[in-house]
């Protein structure tokens, strides 16, 4: 690695650090989804079992986080915030392994000024660090360690449903790029991204049920699916629908401050400076790809269509920043094709341009993504 990519890939980690911690206690408030978040996670430290909607590990690690930094609202946002910087330093390793330095550093920064990415960062919620299980597991995945990989497979399915979706998505791949192998050694292979997660997961609910039956196990699934299909009907306030999410600028209001000392609000969006490039860097990379079938950026092709395309044949209600762990594989695209263009004499203008427009819509949506003490 280049004294200079060094230097930028610290700079961005500083960057991303400074917008994620800075006034993390504020509001000194749940807000959203933390407050049955943070009721959880009392009950849970008391020795009571909470009633959950999801699987266990997510609320058992925020748990842990207010055990180690406080059980103040700040203090429960220390540990999505440690993974919202992880995630960053992981998008660069993922396409450092993939594509090179310069596209590593180009997605590290795309993902630092995300405007959805950032407000996950500074909340004591679930998606966060459903997004740095998954993006570990990405990392294993390519570095050779599929034991690993399945094993935080497994850590993501027992935060949410939908890593599910992504475990789907590494078995296709491995398939296919093993499809010259004896029929026995693909499965064999496949194998340790199929059990290992289930075998994980199902370790996992067990222990925190106190309970090794099956029939606890299953009653248990079925108490979360009931809660996904009864409580979640197809249309709410600010749902909206999958297709829209990467076509059509929105946002999800979260927060507005109304405190004596406070200013400022706190919103889901979906910044059009990142997700409409980044579409176009999907759609030129699989078109190369059903080309040429051997570029690296297949595997993040496969995961982002099983991660977004899942959504698709869910009918309940949607919302917007359920594509949280798909913008850091579009980012690696969207990295990797920067680089390309940067490397051409009259595509680095074009770059510089590009990262220009991406800061100043960053300095655009600050205002409606932290609270600040006025």
């Amino acid at each position: 690695m280049r004294k200079r990519d060094l230097f930028l890939l610290l700079c961005i980690l500083a960057l991303g650090i400074f917008l994620r911690a800075s006034f993390l206690g504020s509001p000194p408030e749940p807000v959203f989804d933390e407050v049955d978040y943070f009721s959880m996670t009392f009950n849970l430290s008391q020795g009571i079992k909470p009633h959950i909607v999801h699987p266990p590990l997510g609320v058992v690690l925020l748990t842990v986080g207010s055990k180690i930094f406080g059980s103040s609202p700040e203090g429960m946002r220390y540990l999505p915030f440690i993974c919202g910087v992880l995630s960053l330093l992981l998008v660069y390793l993922i396409g450092r392994k993939l594509f090179g330095d310069r596209a590593g550093i180009y997605a590290a920064l795309l993902m630092a000024c995300d405007p959805l990415q950032l407000v996950f960062s500074r909340l004591a919620m679930l998606d966060i660090l459903l997004t740095v299980f998954l993006l570990g597991a990405l990392y294993s995945y390519i570095a050779g360690r599929k034991g690993i990989c399945g094993i935080l497979l497994g850590a993501a399915l027992l935060i949410k449903w939908n890593a599910l979706f992504a475990v789907a998505g590494f078995i296709i791949w491995d398939l296919w790029i093993n499809r010259k192998n004896p029929a026995v050694l693909r499965i064999v292979k496949a194998c340790l991204l199929i059990f290992l997660p289930l075998v994980f997961y199902y370790l996992g609910f067990s222990i925190y049920l106190g309970s090794s039956s099956i029939t606890d196990f299953i009653a248990a699934q079925g108490a979360m699916l009931k809660y996904h299909e009864n409580t979640l009907p197809g249309i709410l306030p600010f749902s909206s629908p999958a297709w829209s999410w990467f076509i059509v600028p929105q946002s999800l209001p979260v927060y507005q401050a109304e405190m004596p000392g406070f200013k400022g609000s706190i919103i889901f969006a979906n910044n059009p400076v990142f997700i409409w490039p980044a579409v176009a860097a999907f759609i030129f990379f699989a078109l190369r790809w059903l080309k040429e079938k051997t570029d690296p950026a297949g595997i993040l092709l496969f995961l982002t269509i099983a991660l977004y395309g899942s959504w698709f044949l869910v009918s309940r209600a949607l919302y917007l920043y359920y594509i949280l762990p798909v913008l850091p594989l579009l980012a690696l695209l969207l990295g990797d094709f920067l680089a390309r263009l940067e490397s051409e004499k009259s595509g680095r203008w074009a770059v510089v341009l590009y990262l220009a427009l991406l800061v100043i819509s960053l300095i655009f949506y600050l205002p409606q993504l932290r609270v600040l003490p006025s």
